[in-house]
């Protein structure tokens, strides 16, 4: 039951990220949120992620993450799939982890292949 409950939820926050919901992205972000890029670079606070997940929006308004595999392991949520974008650095295979606290998303990381240093890339546009 707890199981299906987290991968709803992370899975809300990855749809609503897609298609850019910042209602529902902010409404399930914890306060002290972090979204981590591929290269490790990181985003921490609400502010500055809500502000990142708008930027990314506007950089890939149709992006679209179709996903394959979805795993739950305590308070972490990982789904693997794939993208498609405009940008080709954003295209291909992706995994993420959807770290919950409570009914909150805590902390959101990427890893793909090749990654662009999107986190830095998102903090810039949001300046």
């Amino acid at each position: 039951m707890w199981r299906k409950r987290k991968a709803k939820l992370a899975r809300r926050f990855l749809d609503a990220l897609c298609a850019g919901d910042a209602a529902v992205v902010d409404a399930l972000m914890a306060e002290d949120v972090s979204y981590i890029d591929g290269r490790g670079n990181q985003i921490d606070g609400f502010a500055a992620c809500s502000a990142a997940a708008r930027a990314f929006h506007k950089l890939e308004p149709n992006y679209r993450f179709d996903v394959a595999e979805t795993t739950v392991r305590g308070d972490t949520v990982m789904f693997r799939g794939t993208t498609e974008a405009q940008n080709p650095a954003l295209c291909g295979e992706l995994l993420v982890y959807a770290r919950l606290h409570g009914d909150r998303i805590r902390e959101w990381q990427v890893y793909r292949h090749n990654a662009p240093a999107l986190a830095r890339i998102l903090q810039k546009m949001s300046e």
